[in-house]
């Protein structure tokens, strides 16, 4: 797992507030559940409250506490950075009523020789997925013609059709931003109008 990478951070842009996972020994040299979270029960009671604290004075607020509380209690036992990962996305799709179905990339007892883009395209094969959707930054690191050449249509993102939904200065943000802001029943009302603005459709069954 590379340092710095996003699977370890983000980035609160209406509170100009970095959040980070304490890693222990973070290597590239191994994969993102062989990866633990530093001292794990201080890092959740702290973490979670610091966002509280943070969001306390925004408009939706209940509805942020609603899902960090949510993802707290299925989380607080997790060891690995995968894990956390994992539950927390898991918990905010439910509140979102994301309907997805979710698979564990190691279940797929794909060699490691794969790597990035050609892991992603045996990902796709292994479930039958023919169209991956990605962020518009995936346009640098992926060639929409190799995954064509598997019979895969890869779709990226494009930010600025979606502009009208979003203010500019949580355009590049986390989800806790836009709940905190809009709140979950706006949300769950305009996801599918931004998909369909950018020729994607319905959401995947998988990922």
């Amino acid at each position: 797992m590379r340092k710095k990478s996003f699977i370890t951070r983000n980035y609160l842009a209406s509170l100009s507030l970095d959040i980070t996972l304490p890693v222990s020994h973070l290597s590239q040299n191994r994969n993102i559940n062989d990866h633990f979270i530093h001292d794990k029960n201080i890092f959740y009671e702290n973490f979670f409250q610091t966002i509280k604290n943070a969001y306390k004075d925004y408009m939706y607020f209940s509805d942020l506490v609603n899902i960090l509380d949510s993802i707290f209690n299925f989380v607080k036992d997790a060891d690995s950075v995968s894990q956390f990962n994992q539950i927390s996305t898991k918990q905010i799709c439910r509140y979102l009523e994301i309907d997805v179905v979710f698979t564990d990339a190691s279940d797929l007892q794909i060699p490691d020789t794969y790597k990035q883009a050609y892991l992603l395209i045996e990902i796709c094969k292994a479930l039958g997925i023919l169209n991956y959707i990605n962020l518009e930054g995936g346009r640098d690191l992926y060639d929409e013609h190799m995954f064509y050449d598997h019979g895969i249509r890869l779709n990226l993102c494009n930010n600025e059709s979606l502009r009208l939904f979003f203010p500019d200065k949580i355009f590049y943000t986390s989800i806790l931003d836009l709940i905190a802001l809009k709140g979950v029943v706006w949300i769950s009302k305009n996801l599918e109008t931004a998909l369909h603005l950018q020729g994607i459709g319905k959401l995947p069954q998988s990922f």
